[in-house]
């Protein structure tokens, strides 16, 4: 709860600026610093059940990865999809702020999932 909060209040914040380039740009950061680095901490420790485990006490659950994993993948695209309309000039504002306000939806998400699993 401690690192959705300052992301919301970021996100909420950016969400009320009228460039849908930078809402997106300001996501991607979220998303660096507050999904990105925690997760691939957390899937770089030894799983539950191995010998590193027992010797390091802190451990990663498997199931767990594969859920960060998934919502990892889910954040990344809507990321990406949103770079692609905001930097294209066919689509209209409202596309271009749909588009960002679907990045920082997904940015949100991992967060919650991080949390919901206690990565940090």
């Amino acid at each position: 709860m401690t690192r959705i909060l300052p992301l919301l209040a970021v996100l909420l914040l950016v969400g009320c600026t009228a460039d849908p380039q930078q809402i997106v740009f300001d996501a991607r950061s979220a998303y660096d610093a507050t999904v990105l680095a925690p997760a691939a901490n957390y899937n770089e420790l030894p799983r539950n059940g191995t010998p590193q485990c027992v010797v390091q006490k802190v451990c990663s659950d498997q199931k767990v990865v594969n859920v960060i994993r998934k919502t990892d993948d889910t954040a990344k695209i809507a990321l990406d999809a949103a770079e692609d309309a905001v930097r294209n000039p066919d689509f209209d504002t409202s596309t271009k702020k749909a588009a960002a306000i679907a990045a920082q939806d997904a940015v949100t998400a991992a967060v919650k999932v991080l949390n919901l699993y206690g990565v940090k």
